[in-house]
């Protein structure tokens, strides 16, 4: 594939045998310890739910504590302690929530705030990148490894269908340059877009 075009596609969709109907952003492995446990976020009803599988995908589940209509759930494992990012909307109300063990406990980052389908991932230079519609834009804030907002609410995008959210992954090119690929969806079309700098999608 090409620089511009990676694959797979960002983002997950998957059903674990537990759940006949949630939404998912992305599936997390945790590789500390050789423990091959993979994690994921999904709605289940308004509960916001924290599923967990073994290699053989043996899920459980455990109620993350919070009321959810959307989730994202993104890993920085940049360090031992495998520091989770949860990402929630309800009711077009958005919040992030941080784990600092294993998807057991969350406390939230920052306040609220009205948007709706946030998603939240960590970059190779642990920014930690959160987007969400605003409207018919992609709105985002960049935030650093102590949570501490770096780039206040920006426009990435702009003229993106309102029912639909996107998926933000980062990949690296020839040269070890880093550039995030972003799907959403415009006037009916899936489109894809590139970033260097985690603000301006074209």
């Amino acid at each position: 594939p090409s620089p511009s075009s990676p694959n797979p596609i960002p983002g997950l969709t998957a059903t674990p045998p537990s759940s006949s109907s949630f939404m998912v952003k992305s599936i997390e492995p945790i590789c500390d310890h050789g423990s091959g446990i993979f994690r994921l976020a999904q709605v289940k009803g308004e509960a916001t739910i924290i599923a967990s599988a073994d290699a053989q995908l043996s899920w459980e589940d455990e109620e993350a504590g919070m009321a959810s209509n959307w989730v994202s759930l993104a890993c920085d494992k940049s360090n031992h302690k495998q520091v989770w990012y949860l990402a929630v909307e309800y009711n077009g109300e958005s919040s992030l929530w941080k784990s600092v063990d294993l998807c057991r406990t969350f406390t939230q980052v920052g306040s609220s705030w009205m948007a709706e389908k946030p998603i939240v991932i960590v970059g190779r230079q642990n920014v930690r990148h959160v987007y969400w519609v605003d409207g018919t834009d992609i709105k985002g804030e960049l935030r650093d490894a102590s949570d501490t907002v770096i780039e206040a609410t920006f426009t990435a995008t702009t003229g993106v269908d309102a029912d639909d959210g996107c998926t933000v992954d980062e990949y690296v090119v020839e040269g070890g340059q880093k550039k995030l690929h972003m799907v959403c969806v415009k006037s009916g079309v899936r489109t894809h877009l590139d970033s260097t700098d985690g603000k301006t999608f074209v």
